[in-house]
């Protein structure tokens, strides 16, 4: 069978050439690599303070790891889960319990600098429980999943009541 071309509106109004086998079918060929999405969504650079939305959501689960990190430990040190075989270290655990209101306010970062001058064990050892729960702990996976249904579900919710105020209907008053 010879290959015949056509042609056809291309982008911005040209004209495109296109071979197909078989001349009676005026379809696009199949390729067997998948297309891009279509769409995508522009961020503007100066929306999070000039770093890209992933770069924020970074930050806020380095957060979240230092302080399930401080968790742990002050649970460890206070013996948590072994009963008597613990060995209760009361400076550490204060140390991680005067420390805990500043990492809501500060950069992780600078947080273990300045538990790191106050206690190196207890810096060094949250530095490694977080990189720990990070690297093999969190469930990567299934918070994506719990994003995408939250995100789905609050969706549906708020088009559902705005329909239903939307088509609300007055009942007029007699006199």
């Amino acid at each position: 069978m010879k290959a015949v071309a056509y042609t056809s509106p291309g982008a911005a109004g040209f004209r495109s050439k296109r071979f197909v086998s078989n001349p009676g079918s005026l379809t696009r060929p199949r390729s067997s690599k998948r297309l891009p999405p279509l769409c995508g969504l522009f961020v503007p650079s100066d929306s999070f303070g000039g770093i890209s939305p992933e770069k924020k959501a970074a930050l806020a689960l380095e957060r979240l790891f230092t302080f399930c990190a401080v968790r742990g430990i002050m649970a460890q040190l206070e013996g948590s889960g072994r009963g008597a075989l613990a060995s209760y270290d009361a400076k550490g655990y204060s140390d991680l319990e005067n420390a805990i209101p500043d990492l809501n306010s500060m950069d992780c970062d600078k947080w273990i600098a300045k538990l790191m001058k106050k206690n190196k064990m207890m810096a060094l050892r949250v530095m490694e429980v977080r990189a720990e729960y990070c690297k093999e702990d969190f469930e990567w996976d299934m918070c994506k999943s719990v994003a995408v249904k939250n995100i789905k579900t609050t969706n549906l919710k708020v088009m559902r009541e705005s329909m239903a105020e939307s088509y609300v209907v007055e009942n007029p008053k007699s006199d």
